[in-house]
């Protein structure tokens, strides 16, 4: 036995095995940067960089299968700005210069929840680039702008194997997430043999989306600590690198992967938005940190953290997520949260939340905080909340 486990072919196995749940793993990936773009506007375009062949189109087709969506692909080889802006014509009654967007742009305009692929995305000259440049910073094709939930992805080769040796520029890369993506042989031999299987999608609950501002604020509280970090040059100008839109990104990123409970794939979606080590940075803090979800805190399912900066990082992201919410239940909670951690000791660290309740009452409140903000009185007054 000990011998068959360490012949060569058995060793190939089991790296290619380990190959194929790392691809299965890009796949959920590709699909939670997808959905994610369904239900927020601060998730970013995603595309996927690889070789040829490896299924990004068939993926990106099986996801929108699986999912019910429309997908509109863009074959970016041999299109023109017009194809992506519109056509130019006079409109001669009112007397301005318009543009007329072709069948495949009208299409995606009707359309709701659809997913739009750019293929070759990488290989564009710089008049495609900054045509691209409206679709990938806010869903607009000249004119008009793509209807809220209209997902935006695509695909490209590395610059070492593409037809012109191109990548998409600077500007661009700031824009997306690039999610590197490997030949998978064990997957390609079984499909090209059995027939390639459909897109099977996991689960993410509707309300996932909350967890977003609690995830901006503990972002915040990294930058805070590590400002070094808010905007650095990449290694290479076509390579993800920190700047403060990717960092908005991360904070999405961590929400979905923690709804989805997808925590495996989360490295490489932030290592798509702000490179290697940034993300290996980042993510080492926040497990560090180890914040649990305001939802839990609320309900009173918490353990208050034996550091300062956990503490505060706590306080602020809790009280971030609950404004978010614009509940009057859950800002009476927020407070009362306050509080016990006043009476518990830690005044200074909750003083320092506090504020970001007393600015952002949500509708229907009374207009007067509640009897816990007392003991947050002093600062509130200094900072021109409260006279």
């Amino acid at each position: 036995m000990g011998k068959a486990e360490g012949c060569p072919h058995n060793h190939q196995l089991r790296k290619a095995k380990r190959e194929s749940e790392m691809n299965k793993s890009l796949a959920r990936m590709f699909e939670l940067g997808i959905r994610a773009q369904f239900d927020t506007e601060l998730a970013p375009p995603i595309v996927i960089i690889g070789r040829s062949g490896i299924g990004k189109t068939a993926s990106t087709n099986a996801i929108g299968s699986a999912l019910k969506r429309p997908v509109f692909g863009f074959e970016m080889a041999g299109k023109r700005p017009e194809d992506i802006t519109g056509y130019a014509y006079a409109d001669l009654e009112k007397g301005v210069m318009k543009f007329l967007p072709n069948e495949m742009v009208r299409s995606i305009l009707n359309s709701k929840n659809s997913i739009v692929f750019f293929d070759e995305i990488c290989d564009l000259d710089r008049m495609m680039q900054r045509a691209m440049h409206g679709v990938l910073c806010g869903k607009q094709f000249g004119d008009y702008t793509a209807p809220k939930g209209t997902a935006i992805c695509g695909a490209g080769n590395p610059p070492e194997i593409s037809a012109t040796g191109g990548s998409l520029a600077i500007t661009l890369v700031s824009r997306v997430c690039q999610l590197d993506a490997e030949l998978d042989a064990m997957n390609w031999a079984d499909g090209n043999e059995n027939g390639f299987p459909s897109a099977q999608v996991g689960e993410l609950p509707d309300n996932w989306t909350s967890l977003i501002p609690q995830k901006r604020a503990i972002v915040s509280e990294f930058i805070r600590k590590f400002p070094e970090h808010l905007d650095e040059d990449a290694q290479e100008a076509h390579l993800p690198a920190p700047c403060p839109r990717q960092w908005v990104h991360v904070a999405v990123y961590n929400a979905v992967c923690e709804a989805a409970k997808e925590m495996s794939c989360r490295l490489p979606l932030i290592r798509g938005c702000v490179g290697e080590g940034a993300a290996l940075k980042y993510i080492a803090w926040e497990k560090e940190m180890d914040i649990p979800d305001w939802r839990d805190v609320l309900a009173g399912n918490y353990t208050i953290p034996p550091r300062g900066d956990q503490i505060q990082t706590l306080a602020k992201s809790v009280c971030a997520a609950v404004v978010a919410e614009d509940n009057a239940k859950l800002y009476q909670g927020a407070w009362g949260f306050l509080s016990d951690l006043a009476k518990a000791g830690y005044e200074d660290f909750a003083a320092l939340a506090a504020p970001t309740l007393a600015r952002r009452m949500p509708k229907g409140w009374s207009g007067n905080l509640p009897a816990e903000a007392a003991t947050f009185a002093k600062i509130l007054k200094e900072a021109g909340i409260i006279k």
